[in-house]
């Protein structure tokens, strides 16, 4: 959902949300906000813990990367559901997105059993999103398939190796030959591309029951 509205503004302290934000809450809501408090605030993200009468949500505005997290609940919330916190609202122009709270994290020191159930579940929503990684790129996912990968390691230690200690930098260099043979071997491999969430750690997984939801979609990349 989608409503229009002047530029974003810096967070109101009373609130605890950007002030054209409020709004757009309380209209995906349906219902005015009890209470709404940062929780995170940072150039890439602004996050807020929004009590109302009737739950508890998170509002999201993803300000740096491409594609916002917004684009990228948007298109899975329609695909795997099941393995995301429901999602109220989005605005994708503006990065911005509502969800439910499912609870919070818990899988440090959590059995081999659980991480298991964890990494199967993750591997469905790649398998099913492994048939359409064009269009997840045409959203805006940043392209690592193969020699893509490499090239953007190679863009990167590039402006890295002058701000690093010459010891350091010789090493990264001697290890581009592996590094690029590494991503061929990748981009043969007959296993199809598929997203990679980058940050799949245990603060962004809640266990709902006996079921993972997987939280902070930031880093997608195909």
């Amino acid at each position: 959902m989608s409503t229009p509205g002047p530029d974003v503004r810096p967070p109101d302290p009373a609130s605890g949300l950007e002030s054209d934000a409020e709004a757009w809450v309380a209209h995906c809501l349906g219902a005015p906000l009890h209470t709404a408090r940062v929780v995170a605030d940072s150039p890439r993200s602004h996050v807020a813990r929004i009590e109302t009468p009737t739950g508890t949500y998170f509002f999201k505005h993803d300000r740096i990367l491409a594609p916002a997290e917004a684009v990228v609940l948007d298109r899975l919330s329609s695909r795997c559901p099941e393995y995301l916190a429901p999602v109220v609202g989005v605005e994708r122009e503006r990065g911005w997105s509502l969800t439910r709270d499912v609870g919070r994290t818990g899988l440090e020191g959590a059995p081999t059993a659980v991480w298991c159930r964890v990494a199967e579940a993750f591997g469905r929503v790649q398998r099913d999103e492994g048939t359409t990684p064009e269009a997840w790129i045409q959203l805006g996912c940043r392209d690592r398939r193969g020699m893509r990968l490499h090239a953007a390691m190679a863009a990167m230690l590039a402006q890295a190796e002058p701000l690093l200690p010459p010891d350091v930098a010789r090493k990264l260099h001697s290890l581009r030959s592996r590094t690029e043979d590494a991503c061929r071997i990748l981009a043969e491999d007959p296993l199809p591309p598929t997203l990679v969430h980058q940050d799949l750690v245990p603060v962004n997984i809640v266990l709902a029951g006996a079921k993972p939801v997987f939280l902070d979609w930031s880093d997608t990349v195909v």
